[in-house]
This record gives structure tokens, C-alpha cells and sequence, in this order.
């Protein structure tokens, strides 16, 4: 994920926000979907790359994708998944070669947003895209890309502060990621509303509670910040991780709560002549072993665009009951 612009320029010249997580299938269409078989793509390395610049880039991104790979073949399952009854894992040519392709459901990876460079090719979001296995095409298996966006019946942004920005995938990260999607599809399902239940909504509209304890990952305090101005905001105990000892706690599956960034959209700035775009993201304490978001911040001028755990948020969360 990059983030080419200043806090301050957006905070004062944002004009639109981009809600790129899409959910256009009905709860009733979506428990249809779970009697398909659901099929992960597996990521393909990437090659040809001659000059020297450009293969340390492209070896950089091959590690990316090959741990990416191993931990979703590791959780993606039953346990960790609970809408679908099968679940196989597939190379891009061997679903181009499958037949009667409307028995599967297939979740492709796109790093960008809406599976498109809509937004701006500088600002991307990880996703996944739950598309009907009919709709995927091959340029939408090979490139991240996909055809009919507007028919697209469920995305989802992964989450993020596991790690700084651009570093690779950690299996922790790829548990949580499958358990947020997991627990936030149950309740779109359970959605009686005729608005859709957006990620973003959902994060919105919670009854929020205070765990007693939280995990975080240390290396994502603001410089202002320490842990002893955590706990005293907080007025609970804070655990207080590097990033090894932090995706380890989730690897353990014991039941804690975690603090961790929630991707759910992009903003659109102006600057003068020059459009900026950013992403916007929420900081949500959630269960490790449910995948249950308890409480969220983060969504007013000045605390959308920031990377960062501060007081603030600290305080906000003692609050809740």
C-alpha cells in the first residue's frame, strides 16, 4: 500500500471519498453462493525481468507472493472459513480449464482497488474479490484484473498493521484476514436492511466493547506515543508486541483482542491543479480467534489518513462499555 501525500494537503483539500469495497450480491444471493465449491487462485511469480533494478524488485515481490501463497494454503480452510463445504486451491490454467464453471465460487487477489486503477496507480489496496465462477476470465486470473466490475458480489480490503508498509505478507496477517472476511460475511448475510452492509458500514454501526486486554504491534506507536501513555488512556492492559511476537500471538489461536489498521477506502484530494489520493483506514480492536471487530476509529479529518497509534484513539476506546 503506498501513500504518496502529505496528511496535512488531504485533511484540507480532501473532496471525495472513494468507498471501494463492493458487495453487490443480496444476503439471499450469497447463501446461494455457498453451495458452490469455493476455489483460492494460487499467485504466480513473476519473471522476465533483465535489468538489475528491476530483478531485485522482481525477487522482492516473488517473496511477497510465495508467502502469501503458503499461509493461505495453510488457513484458508473449514476451521477458519464457514460458507462454503469445500474449499480447493487451483493455478490460474487450471480454472480456465474447468468445466461447468458456475459450481465454483472463486476469490481472486487484486492489489488495487475495485480490481481496477480507477483510483490512481499510486494508491492500492490488497483485496480479494469473491466473483461467480462464470465471471472470471484469464487476464482477471493472470493480471489481477476482471471483467464486470458492477456485478462483483462481494470484495473485501485485507487488513494491515501486522508489519510496516511494503514488507511481506506474515502469516498472522493472513489468518486475521480470512477471519475478519469470515465473520463479516455471516453478518452481510444476516443484513435485513436494504442498505448494504459494507465493511465500512459494519465498522460503523457496532456495539462497541472494551476488552481488558489488547495486543499491538509496538513498531506502529507515533514517536509522541509510548506504551505508558497507552495504558493510561486506555485505563486496561496493554500488550505491547514487535512484529515477530505480535504475529506469533495470532499464530497461537489463543483468544485475545488485537489492534490492528482496517483498509476502507480512498480519498481524492485536490492540490491545486494535481488530484492526490490516499488511502483511508480504520484502527479496530479485534478478536484473534472470531475475527470480530469490537471497536473502530478513524473515520473523521485527521485520524482516517494516520498510520499511527496515538493517545487519542486510546482514550476513545476506554469509553466503551
Amino acid at each position: 500500500m503506498k501513500n504518496k501525500i502529505t496528511l496535512l494537503t488531504i485533511v484540507l483539500l480532501l473532496s471525495q471519498s472513494i468507498n471501494a469495497q463492493i458487495i453487490k450480491a443480496t444476503p439471499q444471493e450469497l447463501k446461494l453462493l455457498e453451495k458452490r465449491i469455493l476455489i483460492i487462485p494460487v499467485r504466480d511469480t513473476l519473471s522476465g525481468a533483465k535489468r538489475e533494478k528491476a530483478m531485485e524488485r522482481q525477487i522482492k515481490a516473488n517473496q511477497k507472493i510465495r508467502a502469501f501463497n503458503k499461509y493461505v494454503k495453510r488457513h484458508f480452510n473449514t476451521t477458519n472459513w464457514e460458507h462454503n463445504d469445500s474449499i480447493t486451491f487451483m493455478s490460474a490454467n487450471k480454472i480456465m480449464q474447468l468445466r461447468a464453471k458456475s459450481k465454483y465460487l472463486v476469490l481472486t487477489y487484486t492489489n488495487s482497488a475495485n480490481g481496477s486503477e480507477e483510483a490512481s496507480k499510486n494508491v492500492t489496496i490488497p483485496t480479494w474479490n469473491m466473483l461467480k465462477g462464470e465471471q472470471v476470465d484469464r487476464r482477471g486470473l493472470m493480471e489481477g484484473h476482471f471483467t464486470g466490475t458492477a456485478k462483483v458480489p462481494y470484495t473485501f480490503f485485507l487488513p494491515h498493521g501486522f508489519t510496516k508498509y511494503g514488507k511481506a505478507w506474515t502469516e498472522g496477517q493472513i489468518i486475521m484476514a480470512i477471519r475478519m472476511m469470515n465473520y463479516h460475511l455471516g453478518e452481510v448475510k444476516k443484513n435485513s436492511s436494504k442498505k448494504k452492509l459494507t465493511y465500512l458500514r459494519y465498522l460503523k454501526n457496532l456495539n462497541c466493547s472494551k476488552p481488558s486486554t489488547i495486543h499491538l504491534n509496538r513498531t506502529l506507536y507515533h514517536k509522541n506515543t509510548s506504551t505508558a501513555d497507552a495504558k493510561s488512556a486506555y485505563k486496561g492492559k496493554i500488550v505491547a508486541q514487535n512484529n515477530e511476537d505480535f504475529n506469533d500471538m495470532i499464530v497461537s489461536d489463543e483468544d485475545n483482542y488485537a489492534l490492528v489498521m482496517m483498509p476502507y477506502g480512498i480519498g481524492v484530494g485536490n492540490a491545486g491543479f494535481v488530484t492526490q489520493t490516499v488511502v483511508q483506514f480504520a484502527k479496530v480492536i479485534v478478536n484473534t480467534q472470531t475475527g470480530e471487530v469490537v471497536f473502530a476509529f478513524g473515520f473523521n479529518y485527521g485520524e482516517t489518513f494516520d498510520y499511527y497509534y496515538r493517545k487519542a484513539f486510546f482514550k476513545k476506546a476506554a469509553k466503551c462499555n
